[in-house]
């Protein structure tokens, strides 16, 4: 996908992006993948809702934890700079 020039951070009509999707479906190696692009992975959709809440509807526990691990990593990385 990205060789092919296709913007990951990209939004659906319901504004889902990739990485609301992966995470709905546990897909977590999807997800580290996604990080290390630094695609959003904390956007919200029409809804409000973001990859994680969806990682915790699917009961996807795994992606929910690294979720949660990378919001607080990215968190502390932009109050540092």
């Amino acid at each position: 996908m990205v060789a092919s020039g296709i913007n990951l951070n990209q939004a659906d009509y319901d504004g889902r992006t990739p990485a609301h999707i992966a995470a709905s479906e546990g897909q977590l190696e999807c997800l580290k993948y996604f990080s290390t692009l630094k695609v959003s992975l904390d956007a919200k959709d029409r809804w409000g809702n973001t990859p994680l809440d969806d990682a915790k509807r699917g009961l996807h526990s795994k992606t929910e934890e690294f979720l949660h691990k990378t919001q607080v990593t990215r968190t502390k990385s932009r109050l540092q700079h």
